[in-house]
């Protein structure tokens, strides 16, 4: 399997561009229509407008795109085990609610708040923008992206190891870098390991650092080393 990082970076990269694509074309539009209207009316109006529904619709492609890269990534994974459709529909479920929360509804609510004040102040579209790009940088949302992803492939990990042995061996896959987590490179150092080893070691479950992290447990195949660790350094210890 190749590495997953390249991939799982692609993917938040797209995302996060089409949201900015989305604000800047949102905003324009907003300010166009409401710059003739007095404060009041701007408030008002803006009051009745939902921004969510607005800007889930803008991103629709980008959701798209984001649980196709998920579907290809469940392809790609090697496992003796099996995850039903139901447990995967929850799974799916579970983070297309993470996106709207911690992504459009958070971005919906500060474009709103930004364009009453902004307009209020008398500022340009591009000026409204780039105060909004201040409270969520791209870079912040490609994080976010990312780190939904991991939360959702780690409760697939956890639940797909819980129908193997005990004995069932699992290397830690990814990049191994000059960004790499401490706690990642242990992972890396103490893999291949059983399940039972991984669930008593300090770690306790089957998780990645979760937060923007490149990694993820996975069963051994027949040849470990050639599902896609990446060595930029030697792996003795983890053999």
């Amino acid at each position: 399997m190749p590495d997953i990082s390249y991939e799982l970076e692609g993917i938040a990269t797209e995302y996060a561009e089409k949201i900015e694509v989305a604000k800047d074309e949102v905003i324009t539009t907003f300010h166009a229509a409401l710059k003739d209207m007095t404060p009041e009316e701007r408030m008002v109006t803006m009051g009745s407008v939902d921004m969510n529904a607005i800007m889930t619709a803008k991103l629709s492609n980008a959701a798209l795109l984001f649980e196709e890269g998920i579907k290809r990534s469940l392809e790609s994974t090697f496992t003796t085990a099996t995850l039903s459709e139901e447990s995967l529909t929850v799974l799916l479920n579970q983070t297309r609610s993470r996106l709207s929360v911690e992504i459009t509804q958070h971005i919906s609510n500060d474009m709103v708040d930004a364009i009453i004040e902004g307009m209020a102040n008398n500022k340009f579209p591009s000026q409204i923008i780039k105060e909004l790009n201040l409270k969520m940088p791209k870079h912040q949302a490609e994080t976010l992206i990312n780190t939904i992803y991991n939360q959702f492939n780690n409760s697939v990990t956890n639940q797909l190891a819980s129908e193997g042995q005990d004995n069932t061996r699992f290397i830690y896959i990814g990049a191994w870098d000059s960004v790499t987590r401490d706690e990642c490179v242990e992972r890396i150092k103490m893999s291949p390991a059983t399940r039972k080893e991984i669930q008593n070691s300090r770690f306790g479950n089957m998780n990645n650092a979760i937060w923007n992290c490149r990694h993820k447990w996975e069963e051994m195949s027949d040849k470990p080393f050639a599902q896609g660790l990446e060595k930029e350094q030697e792996l003795d210890d983890a053999r």
